[in-house]
């Protein structure tokens, strides 16, 4: 936290702020660093045995080449802007979930790779081709009508949407051919991998463990350590104290609000991804924030009965009938046919 105070501030707030880490300075964590690279750090010596297996075995530099290290850093500062459409936590997500399992073959916790790719396998997936985000892109000044209109025209070829189209055409872009092209080479020599890992993760691989990620992802922002730090002082910390600090950021033209900046990322839930989907769902999502927004929950919304099945929503079930088509498809690459969509459908 007093770094973030520090570095939103540009240092003009770290004395105040320092006064009151000083007050409630929470205990050390026993940090354990790789003992290879020493730059990946751990919470125990149990957490870094572990970490090894599931990803960093193949994510150590210490195992990397000269032009392994070049790669990996080319991955993670190359923007991978396609058609308009960030894919960036895309990418990142896909690289840990490929690096978990070649880990888990080179460390022996199974024994045939292919056996490591099988949770991977058994997610629902599709080529990252096969995605036009062109609800994402529709400027807000077009009619609701004309671009119901042009998603039903190009609903069979969505790459022919105009919008889709204006954004592959711009000065710049890539294809997606060349994105994926690029991302596996990167992959493939930050890795290291052999032959005959290669003969497993192919490009195809590649880029529908890209399309998993999109279908089953989910955005996560942890908490940030300050907003974790002030939770624990609010109980004990003197509340006159807290007001006054936070009158004196306002008074120095900062928003409080600045030092919950957190990080961003994916993750898929092996449970939460199996959950079918209905626009009258039966079940709502939600992130426990006292583990630090990060532990999916499911809560019931109606009343289920031994045999239902059990459906979330993939978007805002509150949007109209035709926002709703369109995004389940286009992202999720279905047309819904739920009560719900039934009911309106004739509406439009």
């Amino acid at each position: 936290p007093t770094e973030i105070v520090s570095r939103v501030s540009k240092g003009k707030l770290s004395a105040e702020f320092n006064k009151l880490a000083e007050q409630h300075k929470p205990p050390k964590p026993a940090i354990v660093y790789c003992p290879a690279c020493e730059e990946v750090p751990y919470c125990s010596e149990t957490c870094r045995t572990e970490g090894f297996k599931l990803h960093h075995a193949a994510l150590c530099t210490s195992t990397m080449t000269t032009e392994g290290k070049k790669a990996m850093e080319q991955f993670i500062e190359y923007p991978w802007q396609q058609g308009g459409v960030d894919y960036t936590d895309t990418h990142n997500l896909t690289l840990r979930l490929v690096a978990r399992c070649i880990s888990e073959y080179r460390t022996g916790t199974v024994k045939v790779l292919a056996e490591a790719f099988q949770p991977l396998a058994q997610l629902i997936k599709a080529p990252i081709d096969r995605f036009h985000f062109s609800f994402l892109l529709r400027p807000d000044s077009v009619d609701e009508a004309k671009a119901w209109h042009d998603f039903l025209v190009h609903r069979n070829r969505p790459e022919y949407a105009p919008d889709v189209v204006k954004a592959e055409l711009a000065e710049g872009n890539t294809t997606k051919l060349e994105m994926v092209t690029k991302g596996y080479k990167w992959m493939v020599s930050a890795l290291n991998l052999t032959a005959e890992e290669q003969a497993v993760v192919t490009p195809t691989v590649w880029s529908e463990t890209l399309g998993a990620v999109l279908l089953n992802g989910q955005e996560r922002t942890p908490n940030s350590p300050y907003t974790l730090f002030m939770r624990k002082v609010r109980d004990n910390a003197d509340p006159t104290f807290l007001r006054d600090f936070h009158t004196k950021i306002k008074e120095k033209g900062y928003d409080p609000k600045d030092f919950r900046q957190s990080t961003k990322g994916q993750a898929i839930y092996p449970i939460g991804c199996l959950f079918n989907h209905s626009c009258q769902p039966s079940l709502e999502i939600l992130y426990d924030d006292d583990l630090n927004n990060e532990t999916l929950v499911a809560v019931c919304k109606t009343p289920i009965s031994v045999g239902d099945e059990l459906c979330i929503s993939y978007i805002d079930e509150d949007l109209d009938f035709r926002a709703r088509q369109q995004q389940l498809e286009e992202h999720y690459l279905f047309r819904c046919g739920c009560p719900k969509c039934k009911k309106e459908a004739p509406l439009w």
